[in-house]
């Protein structure tokens, strides 16, 4: 006589993980939204530090502008680090709600799976932190142009 394997576990027998997943999602939320706003703070701060440079390259053609430039630079690469270090929480939240969705059997059907990290291979054709970075390149880009042009005057 062969005995039957035991059922898988279910959700509803580990109530301490399906609370967890719960939170895992609001946190993997969170953190795609969170990110999402900081990475438009810093296009705005940046592009704000370009605009600044230019009204006062306008008004004046003192080589102190180039400051502001330089300033825009920096500020640059440095979001473009705040970026990347955002980018990090989200993958781990995205990656905790993975594992937990493992653990509780969620059907293949069933689960989140909203980026290439959650589908495990899918690219896709524009990834959101790329054109963030391409932006921030723009912005810095602009900067140096605007210094150099302005160091010259």
């Amino acid at each position: 006589m062969t005995a039957t394997p035991p059922d898988p576990p279910t959700p509803w027998g580990r109530p301490e993980l399906l609370d967890l997943y719960r939170e895992s999602l609001a946190e993997y939320r969170f953190q795609a939204q969170f990110n999402w706003s900081r990475a438009q703070y810093w296009l705005v701060f940046n592009a704000g530090i370009l605009t600044a440079g230019v009204a006062l390259l306008a008004g004046t053609h003192s080589r102190l502008v180039v400051i502001v430039f330089v300033i825009g630079v920096v500020c640059c690469l440095l979001s473009a680090r705040a970026v990347q270090v955002a980018h990090l929480y989200y993958r781990a939240s995205r990656d905790r709600v993975s594992r937990l969705e493992r653990e509780l059997h969620v059907p293949a059907a069933a689960p989140v799976d909203t980026t290439r990290g959650f589908t495990g291979g899918r690219r896709p054709r524009v990834n959101v932190q790329a054109v963030v970075y391409l932006l921030l390149a723009s912005l810095a880009g602009a900067d140096v142009v605007a210094a150099v042009l302005s160091f010259m005057a």
